[in-house]
């Protein structure tokens, strides 16, 4: 697959997995998954397993990637933070990680996040 020309439905999908959410395989009608709308795609079970809720938008969410972030671990988040100054083009210098060079990172978009998200998981080509 070409991650280049994902949707970012398919992109939320994949971040969505990495999360630990699962699609059902069927709804309590009998019917497999169930649209809920143009929006949100398609019903999936969180994390918990209990709750069927509309997918994160991640690619457009700094909520969502809130919690996509929440899911990293150390090693993986300071990955992460590598990645993510990659996508926003920020240029590393001698006293990274310095304040007031730092904006490009901390104002990066819900997109550039999930990017770099993907790219810590190797699903980024």
């Amino acid at each position: 697959m070409n991650y280049y020309k994902m949707t970012n439905q398919q992109k939320n999908q994949v971040i969505a997995e990495l999360c630990g959410w699962t699609r059902p395989k069927c709804d309590r009608i009998g019917g497999c998954l169930k649209e809920t709308g143009a929006r949100s795609g398609f019903v999936w079970l969180c994390k918990c397993d209990i709750d069927e809720r509309p997918l994160p938008h991640y690619t457009s969410d700094l909520n969502a990637c809130a919690e996509m972030e929440k899911v990293l671990t150390d090693g993986q988040y300071d990955t992460f933070e590598q990645e993510l100054a990659q996508v926003v083009k920020y240029t590393h210098h001698d006293n990274w990680p310095e304040p007031s060079g730092l904006r490009p990172v901390i104002s990066a978009t819900a997109a550039q996040r999930a990017e770099a998200f993907l790219r810590v998981h190797g699903q980024w080509i």
